[in-house]
């Protein structure tokens, strides 16, 4: 009687005979064992050391260095200048540490292609950690894309301050009150050091002594300004960088 699903052909049956292999087999070879390999100890970790050749505009940032804020908002009229596109201004309110301010313009404003700037027909005033009051017909100038190389003309322009945060960028303490008919003014800089030099037609004085870290790399640079105005006027600046940023300590060690 046929069996369902019968296979069409024929299978061996169960259990097979194994086959008799032509060569005896050969055992594996083991592998040579190999001795276990001690790593080599690591060495410490090497505290970074400051290149004895390195210049003022080249170093590398010095952590231990001590550490300056370095403020990005505007913290008196000028910078408030540098700030905004040319244009008619009207514009008031608080810093966030507090300082009070408010100002008007015709036009004021820097022109970020050219690196011009202006003020013209202005006023402006401002109280707190800087006090500031100003008035001015113009002023036109022009400066680099981060302040560090600029140059101003004033006409018939007036202004009185008292506080921390100087007019070259640090942080400290500045007085003064000035009157100018014109007058010009420049600074050159690295970006760190730099100097500014001036003349003027005008009246009063001023004087400012702070720190700042211009170029952020931890070590930070003095400033000094004073302006002196006799009928003629004359204003100079200097901003150095911490000596050590020069490597000059390390040559007296």
């Amino acid at each position: 009687m046929p069996r369902l699903n019968e296979p069409q052909t024929s299978f061996p049956q169960w259990p097979l005979t194994p086959t008799t292999p032509a060569t005896s087999p050969v055992p594996p070879t083991s592998a040579a064992v190999q001795p276990p390999v001690t790593p080599s100890p690591q060495s410490p970790p090497q505290t970074p050391t400051q290149d004895q050749t390195q210049t003022y505009s080249r170093h590398a940032s010095n952590p231990r260095a001590l550490a300056f804020t370095q403020r990005d908002e505007p913290t008196h009229n000028a910078q408030r200048t540098s700030a905004n596109a040319p244009a008619p201004y009207a514009d008031a309110g608080v810093t966030d540490d507090g300082v009070a301010y408010a100002g008007v313009a015709a036009i004021k404003g820097r022109d970020a292609t050219t690196g011009i700037e202006m003020e013209i027909f202005s006023a402006s005033v401002q109280g707190g950690m800087q006090n500031e009051a100003q008035v001015g017909m113009a002023r036109i100038g022009v400066s680099s894309d981060t302040g560090a190389n600029s140059a101003s003309m004033e006409i018939f322009t007036a202004q009185a301050n008292l506080g921390y945060y100087n007019k070259d960028g640090s942080t400290g303490i500045n007085a003064g009150a000035t009157a100018n008919v014109v007058g010009v003014e420049g600074t050159a800089s690295t970006g760190a050091s730099g100097v500014t030099g001036g003349v003027s037609v005008g009246v009063g004085g001023e004087f400012s002594a702070g720190v700042r870290d211009a170029d952020r790399d931890g070590y930070g640079e003095i400033g000094l300004r004073g302006t002196l105005k006799l009928g003629l006027g004359v204003t100079v600046g200097i901003q150095i960088e911490d000596p050590r940023g020069w490597g000059v300590w390390d040559y007296f060690k």
